[in-house]
């Protein structure tokens, strides 16, 4: 639009200044843009985070989204290590007043009094046998975790045995905690639902073995994997109200999106995308298998580890499945090496994970690689952060290791 300017534009005026006419309505202002500058397209909005609190279980939450409201540092060094005596492949979690619990390989649970390097180991519980599994933290601070032992366990937070409840086989799974209070687990090939005293309320057994840690739907349902190559749904009855069959084994724990979308991965190297009825909505092919819970992160990926013949982080468009993007980790074109650690994702959007060529890695949550730090082992442990800046990760090195800015 062309501008008046000068002398022509005072004679308008002052001709207009002698009619009478009603008042213009407001018009909005003309903007000038030069078709020559490309506006890039806005970056997807991102989801909201959880508030930040303290890990108290496997992947954070219920739903196992393996979400944080902490941010990750912007660089890695180690701050502080706690030794253990045997590999650690569980997530850590918040014990007492500022300490931590975690498991390893030699059957032990540990617990220390604080994060700092000054802080120390101050107590362990031996079960007689391996510990996989995540220990979840209670409302009142009791810790429950399974054993190779055929063995789960209730210690308090005074140091003693409040309870040990036999399983039908290894209670290789991480617990989650029920709206109502009492628990979920798996031992062998049974899901048990148990009273904070460990007093069974039902048990449910299923044809294959379970080491998928199981996770809770909004409405309810316990959903797990097992080795029968199925996804299964269980109401609080115990009472199974849908399974999927799928290509493989499924040794994935399921994550639960806010929107009720279950996702999941499976040894036939396919993630699966499924609606709160169980109905498959896609599934995607990501190169291997997938036994490590996938991530969600807030901009509308679902964060998949994979094992070989190329082992990566997969990131998948929630809503079709497309790849977005992938992060390769170097090692053998084996279908028996790749990614145990489940991805990590904080306020930002951004990754965390552990890799078999000894290193945990922090993504920006376009892909990009933000940090790197070796430990010099495997890191088949998920990390999780304590604090801002304070990521904690166990490795097969034996050690507990606190990394930060």
């Amino acid at each position: 639009m062309t501008a008046w300017r000068g002398p022509a534009l005072a004679g308008l005026c002052a001709l207009l200044a002698c009619q009478r006419r009603a008042p213009a309505a407001p018009r909005a202002p003309v903007v000038d843009v030069s078709p020559a500058v490309d506006l890039a397209p806005l970056p997807p909005a991102l989801e909201a985070p959880p508030a930040p609190a303290l890990p108290t279980s496997f992947r954070l939450d219920p739903a196992h989204t393996g979400r944080s409201g902490f941010a990750l540092p912007r660089t890695l060094r180690e701050r502080a290590r706690f030794p253990a005596r045997g590999r650690i492949s569980s997530q850590a979690v918040a014990f007492g007043d500022g300490g931590l619990a975690f498991t390893a390989h030699d059957g032990v649970l540990y617990t220390t009094d604080g994060t700092s390097a000054d802080a120390g180991v101050r107590g362990r519980l031996a079960t007689g046998d391996r510990v996989y599994g995540t220990a979840l933290t209670g409302p009142d601070g009791t810790l429950y975790f399974g054993s190779d032992a055929d063995r789960f366990v209730a210690w308090s937070p005074s140091g003693g045995l409040r309870a040990a409840l036999a399983t039908d086989g290894d209670a290789d799974t991480s617990a989650v905690l029920c709206p109502d209070g009492s628990l979920r687990f798996a031992a062998g090939h049974v899901l048990y639902a148990v009273e904070p005293d460990l007093t069974v309320r039902w048990r449910l057994e299923v044809p294959g073995k379970i080491f998928s840690s199981p996770a809770l739907t909004a409405d309810g349902l316990t959903v797990f994997g097992a080795q029968d190559d199925r996804v299964y749904a269980v109401d609080a009855a115990g009472q199974v109200r849908w399974s999927v069959v799928t290509g493989g084994d499924v040794d994935a724990p399921p994550a639960v999106a806010p929107d009720g979308m279950i996702f999941v991965g499976s040894d036939d190297g396919m993630v699966y995308a499924l609606g709160p009825d169980g109905a498959l909505r896609w599934r995607h092919a990501v190169g291997g298998h997938v036994r490590a819970a996938v991530g969600l992160g807030l901009d509308g990926t679902v964060l998949a580890p994979t094992y070989g013949p190329r082992a990566r982080l997969v990131a998948l468009d929630r809503g079709d499945g497309h790849e977005r993007w992938s992060f390769a980790v170097a090692g053998p074109p084996t279908e028996e090496y790749g990614l145990a650690s489940a991805p990590l994702v904080d306020r930002e959007g951004a990754v965390a994970f552990g890799a078999p060529d000894d290193t945990v890695y922090i993504l920006e949550r376009d892909g990009a690689l933000r940090a790197r730090f070796p430990l010099g082992a495997d890191v088949d442990a998920p990390p999780v952060l304590v604090a801002d800046g304070v990521l904690v990760v166990g490795a097969d090195d034996g050690a507990l290791h606190v990394l930060g800015d």
